[in-house]
């Protein structure tokens, strides 16, 4: 990668690196298990919802010179209401990411433990260790070089996972309707809630000012960057589509249209055996660690900038107060692994998903305003394409989380049972060609297990 290539692609690849973690490996899987290729729509939607915020956020950071939380703060001096709404952004991203984090140390340790057999509590403290280490540096162009190498990583290995299995490509294309099958609502919230993530719009627009941002530059100049910054934004962004997409096809490849029913992600690769061979796992799986450090990086650096732009502490990475936030969400993800050990942590990850529900319309809300601003130029403001976009992605997730929030809590427990071994010798599951695939019922998660398998 060459210094000019360097300048020019970065800040979206952590954006990527950010939402392409192991929720999205699972809420992806789960929804092309559960449902095949159906929902395929639902990802390029959350596709354009996430390039449209994004853009906003780089725009806010490149014209302004300041950050989402710095954006809210100074707001907050002429609104009563802003800082409220500061205090609640600040502490559920703080606690969402610490619950988060515990999930992607957790997918990053899964994939390692099936390759190699090890205690996961071995992998647990070496992927902390990686990924203390990379925030450490404190430099962010570094940061954005390896997250975006990794990022490259993941997305090969799951495409190729994609193309081996051959997918039904005709069904694949139907996929991309918009259609809803009935009790799939929670699975577009999840598909939507893993792809928008409201800790993005801070981290995007904050490096967005660290790389693009110059005071005293003519209007050509800024539009110069507002275009480089939106080339940036689309592909990185869409790199991270085909790579949700890809994981979501498989799974409905191997699973929904052969009868057998996912209880856990990590045998999508027993399942690609036959197609890859001793190759599977590898694969698989580390394209599942790398989704997982990705994550665990730009979590708690996700973090540190909103609290160093709310209280004004500067843009140092390397400044103590920024780094006791990181360190503090790497802790605690850590101290999750090792208190749930043996067991998915569930409740964690549905505190995570209940946060995000409720900080991404409040988040969304004052981006939009923001870049509404009079403080703004004119030239420089949302288009009503944008306004529109915004309003429609803050107007359906609160009314899908206000409605079906609750519903989620069933849906995680589908995976909480403790794992059995991945079949390391033994064939997959015969294809059930003759008879209906098993369905897990996401519309009535209370149904035994026993029960679905009758």
């Amino acid at each position: 990668m060459t210094g000019n290539a360097v300048r020019k692609w970065g800040p979206g690849m952590l954006v990527t690196a950010a939402f392409i973690g192991p929720g999205t490996v699972t809420v992806a899987s789960i929804s092309g298990a559960n449902e095949g290729y159906s929902l395929l729509w639902v990802v390029i939607l959350g596709i354009l919802a996430v390039i449209a915020f994004q853009d906003m956020s780089a725009r806010l950071g490149i014209v302004t010179g300041r950050d989402l939380a710095q954006a809210m703060r100074g707001d907050g001096r002429r609104n009563w209401l802003a800082w409220p709404a500061i205090l609640l952004v600040l502490l559920a991203v703080i606690v969402g990411n610490a619950a988060y984090q515990a999930g992607n140390i957790l997918g990053a340790t899964i994939g390692l433990a099936e390759l190699t057999g090890q205690d996961k509590r071995i992998w647990t403290l070496l992927i902390a260790a990686v990924a203390s280490l990379i925030l450490w540096n404190g430099k962010l162009r570094v940061i954005q070089v390896v997250l975006g190498s990794l990022v490259a990583l993941m997305s090969g290995l799951f495409v190729i996972c994609m193309l081996v299995v051959q997918p039904d490509w005709s069904a694949v294309a139907r996929g991309l309707t918009p259609q809803l099958e009935p009790g799939s609502l929670l699975l577009v919230l999840g598909l939507l809630g893993t792809t928008v993530v409201p800790y993005n719009l801070f981290l995007h627009s904050r490096t967005a000012v660290d790389q693009w941002h110059q005071t005293d530059l003519e209007e050509a100049h800024i539009r110069q960057r507002l275009r480089q910054a939106r080339l940036d934004t689309i592909v990185a962004v869409s790199l991270g589509g085909i790579v949700t997409a890809a994981i979501l096809i498989t799974a409905a490849a191997v699973f929904y249209q052969r009868g057998i029913e996912l209880t856990r992600v990590a045998e999508i690769a027993n399942q690609l055996q036959p197609l890859l061979g001793g190759f599977s796992q590898l694969v698989f799986c580390l394209g599942l660690t790398a989704a997982g450090l990705t994550s665990a990086v730009t979590a708690p650096l996700a973090a540190g900038f909103v609290a160093a732009g709310c209280f004004a502490w500067g843009n140092n990475l390397r400044d103590w107060r920024t780094r006791v936030v990181m360190f503090t969400i790497m802790a605690i993800g850590m101290a999750v692994m090792f208190l749930f050990e043996g067991e998915s942590p569930a409740e964690v990850i549905l505190v995570a998903q209940v946060a995000n529900g409720l900080i991404l319309p409040v988040v969304a809300l004052f981006l939009v305003l923001s870049m509404n601003s009079p403080r703004i130029p004119r030239a420089f403001r949302n288009r009503w394409l944008a306004n529109t976009i915004g309003g429609m992605v803050i107007v359906v997730v609160t009314l899908i989380a206000a409605t079906r929030m609750p519903g989620l809590k069933p849906l995680i427990r589908q995976f909480q049972n403790p794992p059995a071994e991945i079949n390391r010798g033994n064939p997959p599951a015969e294809i059930n060609r003759g008879n209906p695939p098993v369905r897990i019922e996401s519309g009535n998660p209370g149904t035994p297990d026993h029960d679905r398998d009758q």
